[in-house]
């Protein structure tokens, strides 16, 4: 699959003039709990040329787009989604939880890594970033799930609690209060999260969900009460979760320097040519 999806990115690069700097899995695959028929979900950060960069017309900003694959006698979804450099910078700023991630990605998980400044901007996005909406983003997450599957199932008919959507608001959780207790971004792998947030017998509940996940379609009917008090506990005290805000300012001027970097690192590749 991996063969497919580079195809995939370096046709995108030769359609549109562009080059991909930074692509990677995202996703349950890009966490370690993907099931049988979850969807590859790419993530990438591309760049345009100079001449583009300083057009009255500014270049188009994101893509996104789906498209099947035959591997192995079985047709996989992807889902594609790039983001052109200042944007991905700019959503850092933000502290956008779902574009640390991609800046955080490792492993297998990468499938194009062209950044030269990757390890400093990691770093500072790790000390710089806003723990307060890192926080924020994380229970929004598990609120808009738990409502969706877990309130309002009953009214909207198909969409009742599967395994996924307990997963997807623990994890959110956990990485909230991670992040609250370490004061820094969660890992991305699911079970070295569990395994700093979570006791062992709890590890071992979870990891039963994780199962059920994995094993079944991704739209099969799930239900755990307890863990269905817990998601109910957690953001009912979501007060209990406080962090500071950061210095932003100080955070757009180190950030607006790495990205300068990057640009002018990028723009004398032999390998991307102004055009």
């Amino acid at each position: 699959m991996r063969k497919e999806i580079l195809e995939r990115l370096a046709k995108f690069e030769s359609d549109h003039g562009v080059r991909i700097t930074l692509a990677v899995e995202s996703g349950s695959r890009g966490w370690g709990f993907a099931s049988s028929d979850a969807d590859y979900d790419v993530r990438f950060i591309y760049l345009n040329s100079l001449e583009r960069y300083l057009h009255l017309r500014k270049p188009i900003d994101s893509y996104n787009w789906s498209e099947e694959f035959l591997h192995e006698g079985e047709i996989c979804q992807g889902d594609f989604a790039g983001l052109d450099i200042f944007k991905f910078y700019g959503l850092l700023l933000k502290s956008n939880m779902n574009i640390m991630d991609w800046l955080y990605q490792t492993g297998e998980n990468v499938y194009i890594d062209k950044f030269f400044f990757k390890e400093e901007l990691k770093k500072a996005v790790a000390i710089h970033f806003s723990r307060h909406t890192y926080i924020s983003h994380n229970f929004g997450l598990c609120r808009k799930n738990h409502d969706k599957y877990f309130i309002n199932h009953s009214e909207l008919g198909k969409l009742e609690p599967t395994a996924k959507r307990y997963i997807y608001c623990i994890r959110a959780i956990l990485s909230a209060r991670y992040c609250r207790d370490y004061c820094s971004p969660a890992p991305l792998q699911f079970d070295e999260l569990m395994s700093q947030t979570l006791t062992q017998d709890e590890i071992k509940e979870v990891n039963e969900i994780l199962a059920v996940k994995k094993a079944t379609k991704e739209r099969t009917m799930y239900r755990n009460e307890k863990w269905h008090a817990f998601i109910q506990d957690s953001l009912n005290h979501r007060n209990d979760f406080k962090a500071p805000k950061g210095d932003i300012e100080k955070y757009y001027e180190i950030l607006n320097g790495l990205l300068i970097s990057e640009l002018d690192k990028q723009m004398r590749e032999s390998l991307f040519k102004v055009g």
